[in-house]
């Protein structure tokens, strides 16, 4: 996922990865931030890189169709083109971390991915990223919406059924329960799930020793 800065900017902005790119998009975030106009703003770079100088919690929505695994290769290479698609679910995972960081706690995180084949098998990516998105980044999954590509390029083969649907995910963060002036209850038997919404509540609650009820002996 190549993100593409600043076309509305006149100015040359450094190179990517180089000394001065981050404080560049930082800058140039903030001044779209306090602008009134409705102009995009649109950055060339890495989104991992791009993303991280953006200040937290300064996005109210997410729209995304990050590059399908294996579909095409870019000239700068980039997401999409990893030899395994574990890689890639990883890769995509670390860039939805870093936009559930930008991310308002009441916002919402769009994702269009569609699947593809490997030895004549759907490899399943879609839910692939929709699972670890939810079960390591605490993503809320609120709504998985099926694209009906009525328009979908020609499928040849002879052996199946055309592929003409996409998955769209509408993800929220954990953070909108809170921000909601809700509070929020949650069980498990498994001692180890119960850890694990220790540590990711630690970030979002103060989360004392009385703040696990234990079943009783």
């Amino acid at each position: 996922m190549t993100s593409t800065a600043g076309a509305t900017a006149t100015e040359a902005a450094p190179r990517a990865g180089g000394a001065g790119a981050r404080e560049y998009h930082a800058a140039a975030f903030q001044r779209y931030a306090n602008d009134t106009t409705y102009s995009p703003l649109l950055f060339h770079g890495d989104a991992l890189a791009v993303l991280q100088a953006f200040p937290a919690e300064s996005v109210d929505c997410v729209m995304t169709s990050p590059p399908y695994w294996r579909k095409r290769e870019y000239a700068n290479g980039g997401l999409g083109i990893e030899a395994d698609h574990r890689d890639y679910v990883r890769d995509l995972c670390a860039i939805c971390r870093a936009l559930k960081r930008v991310l308002k706690p009441q916002g919402s995180f769009w994702l269009n991915i569609g699947d593809s084949y490997l030895n004549k098998g759907l490899v399943g990516i879609p839910w692939r990223v929709a699972f670890e998105l939810i079960d390591r980044q605490g993503w809320i999954l609120r709504n998985s919406v099926i694209w009906n590509k009525v328009k979908s390029g020609m499928d040849n083969t002879k052996d199946r059924l055309g592929s003409t649907h996409e998955d769209v995910f509408h993800f929220v963060k954990l953070l909108a329960a809170r921000n909601m002036g809700r509070r929020s209850v949650g069980i498990d038997i498994s001692p180890e799930y119960i850890e694990i919404a220790r540590e990711r509540c630690t970030d979002v609650f103060p989360v004392g020793p009385n703040a696990i009820s234990k079943m009783a002996e």
